[in-house]
């Protein structure tokens, strides 16, 4: 079975709350005063995220394909926002992106561990500024480079492959019939292969923002991801400098990376 905590929701939410508390919210403090901005969260998931910038008197809407995310989320924050400044949409951001409720009136733009699962990445990019306010808004933009030991999500396995770090990196085809000598069933097995293609790495990401015409207003990379505080009770490590800057190994070493961009 995957690790407990992949299949509990309440957990999930509390996980993803605590890092962006304590993580995110801190490192965009850096860049804006949340207070009384208008925040819009690409693939909200259960909307844990979101608690952490509602607590700074933002107001967010979230939004994900995945109706029973939304639905959850709903649930959850029918007992914490009385204020009514969180709301939770269904749909994806090809669709929101016509609605001139939403285009130029977000003052933050979120996705976090959403796009490395991106089939067309260059599309998204480009649509992501029309979401943005005004010159000073900002896009986060947070993901696990796809060569970091766990980059291909194989701890969602239901076998022991769950513990084999790198094991995505191998040929796709060796990959697929790794998996399904193990055991593991066909539809993870599709999932996990789905990952491979859709992989990103921290040279790839940057390459795409920069022919999205996205300056890179902040980066910082962590060789233990904050998350892992929770998941697994590891303290988080920050990348150090001279890794953070050596282009394809720091993909090897670096569990997570966070993004501050704007228009250029």
């Amino acid at each position: 079975m995957p690790l407990e905590f992949h299949k509990d929701r309440s957990e999930k939410i509390k996980q993803q709350y605590l890092t962006a508390k304590e993580y995110i919210v801190p490192f965009i403090e850096q860049h804006i005063d949340l207070k009384g901005k208008r925040v819009l969260e690409v693939g909200c998931g259960e909307g844990g995220i979101l608690q952490a910038f509602w607590e700074k008197d933002a107001q967010c809407v979230g939004f994900d394909i995945e109706s029973e995310k939304i639905e959850f989320a709903d649930e959850y924050y029918r007992e914490i926002n009385d204020e009514g400044r969180v709301k939770f949409l269904v749909g994806d951001v090809y669709e929101l992106v016509k609605s001139d409720d939403y285009i130029q009136q977000f003052d933050l733009v979120i996705l976090k561990d959403t796009i490395e699962h991106i089939h067309g990445k260059e599309k998204l990019m480009s649509l992501l500024p029309k979401f943005l306010k005004d010159e000073s808004s900002l896009i986060f933009i947070g993901f696990p480079p796809w060569q970091n030991p766990f980059g291909g999500h194989q701890q969602m396995c239901d076998t022991k492959l769950k513990f084999t770090p790198w094991i995505h990196l191998l040929p796709k085809e060796v990959y697929r019939a790794v998996l399904t000598l193990a055991g593991e069933r066909l539809d993870r097995v599709e999932g996990l292969i789905d990952a491979v293609e859709t992989r990103l790495t921290i040279e790839t990401f940057e390459r795409i923002a920069r022919q999205t015409f996205l300056d890179i207003a902040d980066k910082k990379f962590y060789l233990i991801n904050p998350i892992y505080k929770y998941k697994f009770k590891l303290d988080p490590i920050e990348q150090v400098n001279v890794i953070s800057e050596m282009p394809y190994l720091r993909g090897f070493l670096t569990t997570t990376c966070y993004y501050l961009l704007k228009k250029a």
